[in-house]
C-alpha cells in the first residue's frame, strides 16, 4: 500500500475532489481511514444517496429522520397538553402559578398573625 498522502491524492483524483476534502471527509468517518479505492468509493456513494435521501446532512451531524421523530414527539406532547386542558383535566400555568401566590401569600400572613409578631 501506498503512503496516506499518496493515496489519498489517489482517491481524490477517483472521487473527483480535493486532497482536503477527502481529510475532511475521512475525519468525520464519512469516509475509511484506509482501504481500497472501491471501498472509499463506496462509501462514499453510500454517503451522497443518504443525503440525497434527506437522511443525513452533509456534515453528516443530523438526520432527518431523528428530526421528524423529536418533531412528532414534541407535536403529540403538545396536543396531549391541549387536549387535557379542554377536558379540564388541567389549569394553564400562569393561572396554577397566581393560585399558588396567592396561597403562599395567605398561609405567609396567618403564619405571621398567628406567631403574634408584628407585619414587617
Amino acid at each position: 500500500m501506498k503512503r496516506n498522502g499518496a493515496y489519498r491524492t489517489e482517491v481524490a483524483l477517483h472521487l473527483d475532489m480535493s486532497e482536503q476534502r477527502v481529510r475532511t471527509l475521512i475525519c468525520n468517518g464519512t469516509l475509511p481511514n484506509k482501504g481500497s479505492i472501491d471501498q472509499y468509493r463506496f462509501a462514499y456513494i453510500r454517503w451522497l444517496r443518504g443525503v440525497a435521501s434527506g437522511h443525513k446532512s452533509q456534515d453528516g451531524k443530523l438526520g432527518l429522520t431523528a428530526e421528524r421523530a423529536k418533531l412528532t414527539r414534541a407535536q403529540t406532547e403538545k396536543t396531549e397538553i391541549e387536549v387535557a386542558h379542554l377536558r379540564g383535566e388541567s389549569l394553564p400555568r400562569t393561572l396554577a402559578s397566581q393560585v399558588w401566590q396567592m396561597h403562599a401569600a395567605a398561609a405567609s400572613t396567618r403564619a405571621i398573625s398567628a406567631s403574634g409578631r408584628p407585619k414587617t
